[in-house]
């Protein structure tokens, strides 16, 4: 009997092993495989990551790392956040944040990702650690006229297949959704004594009470 290879399965056995909340979370994603995309991967609100033949040329290491971020976007909820933003600048935005999360945490990312001090250096702006996705998006566009190439390899898909946005309704029963699988996800990670560098605060975020939905953002300009 031949055994086939799964990259997918192994990554996600790996992060199981050394990120648990990655982990766990990485077992509610849905994952296609899309031979033409011409980006390493994607990511709906939904969970469905989509990869290409780039992701599987990858190495183990950005092959986890490129599974964390997707996931970050999802737990965040960035692709229920746009409103009425440039998407390709909030992409931008979105991404420097979550790449900076991983970055801090010891995760390795393919060449090309957005890298805040990067963007810092090319448009002469000051991003901190401590900005929102919102927060950077505004520093971009007050001091970047035009952004023709930041770099990034991962498609953010808004809304349904007609690029419909969905719901606030839509939107905050998927938030409240994925809170549940967080919770369960960052309960893992403390028993284990494994809760990635800097999250703490995140869970707070997330998780802690008294905060703003993210689902709440959705008609935000």
């Amino acid at each position: 009997m031949s055994y086939k290879f799964d990259p997918i399965k192994a990554a996600k056995i790996s992060l199981l092993q050394r990120q648990p909340f990655f982990g766990c979370l990485s077992t509610y994603l849905t994952y296609v495989y899309e031979e033409k995309m011409p980006h390493i991967a994607g990511v709906n609100n939904k969970g469905v990551v989509t990869f290409s033949k780039r992701f599987l040329e990858l190495p183990r290491l950005q092959q986890e790392g490129v599974i964390a971020h997707e996931i970050l976007h999802i737990c965040f909820q960035h692709l229920a956040r746009l409103g009425y933003r440039s998407q390709t600048l909030f992409n931008v935005a979105a991404d420097s944040w979550v790449n900076r999360r991983l970055e801090l945490t010891g995760f390795k990312l393919p060449d090309g990702s957005i890298d805040q001090k990067n963007l810092n250096t090319m448009f002469g702006i000051n991003i901190t650690d401590e900005m929102s996705s919102e927060e950077r998006y505004d520093q971009l566009r007050k001091h970047c006229k035009i952004i023709k190439v930041c770099g990034g390899w991962d498609d953010h898909k808004y809304g349904d297949k007609t690029g419909e946005k969905d719901s606030e309704a839509t939107a905050k029963a998927n938030a409240e959704k994925w809170q549940i699988r967080i919770q369960k996800a960052a309960a893992i990670a403390r028993q284990q004594g494994k809760v990635p560098a800097g999250f703490e605060k995140l869970f707070d975020d997330l998780l802690g009470s008294g905060k703003i939905p993210w689902h709440r953002v959705i008609t935000k300009k």
